[in-house]
């Protein structure tokens, strides 16, 4: 019978992705950067997480609603792009929304942090 994985696994392994992000390159495989918005917008946040052989990463993009409140101020929201990395078989960069099983609870963390930044801002700008 084989053996079954901790369900720390995971954890530890977004603990150890701070030795591997300096692997990753800083462009997809298409030669763009990766995470970027409408427009080419960058990112305002984005981090970057290790899983099983492959990165998943998160960014948010700020938008700034058009219509302002009676007072005059605009009041900005953020939206999220989730991606993943691995290395093909030839050894390059590829760039993917699509998510492994083993990338569910990595993923689930990046939006967990995506979530509490953006918080931070509301309260920040409120």
């Amino acid at each position: 019978m084989a053996a079954r994985k901790s369900p720390s696994a995971p954890a530890q392994q977004v603990q150890d992705a701070s030795a591997k992000v300096d692997q990753m390159p800083q462009t997809a495989a298409n030669g763009n950067p990766p995470s970027r918005g409408a427009k080419g917008t960058p990112p305002v946040w984005k981090k970057r997480f290790f899983s099983t052989g492959s990165f998943v990463e998160v960014a948010v993009f700020r938008h700034v609603n058009g219509d302002p409140n009676p007072q005059g101020a605009t009041h900005p929201t953020f939206s999220i792009a989730l991606d993943r990395s691995y290395k093909d078989q030839e050894g390059r960069w590829v760039g993917t929304t699509y998510l492994r099983r083993d990338d569910l609870l990595v993923a689930a963390h990046a939006l967990q942090r995506a979530y509490a930044w953006i918080s931070e801002q509301d309260t920040r700008d409120a």
